[in-house]
């Protein structure tokens, strides 16, 4: 079964009340884990979460707290929100 997420995901998000564009790259193994990287606004790290059918969450861990994203990939398109206990200043 070929994987819907593996692969480099550009992305416009939104961390602490700021937007900005990040790059996500994934690797999703048969059972539906996550891992990866993320490289965005607040810098560089690594990416853990699962995939269930459409539904997708994962997170990184930032020294401000974990940041957390939830959302769907339906028909190649990735979407969804963004979770941060931080505001950016």
């Amino acid at each position: 079964m070929k994987s819907m997420l593996s692969g480099t995901w550009k992305l416009n998000v939104n961390v602490g009340g700021k937007s900005g564009p990040a790059t996500f790259e994934l690797v999703e193994e048969e059972d539906g884990t996550l891992s990866g990287t993320y490289t965005g606004m607040v810098g560089s790290a690594r990416v853990s979460g699962i995939a269930i059918g459409a539904d997708v969450e994962f997170s990184f861990d930032w020294h401000h707290g974990k940041v957390k994203y939830k959302g769907t990939c339906i028909d190649g398109r990735l979407s969804g929100n963004s979770e941060t206990p931080f505001a950016l200043g």
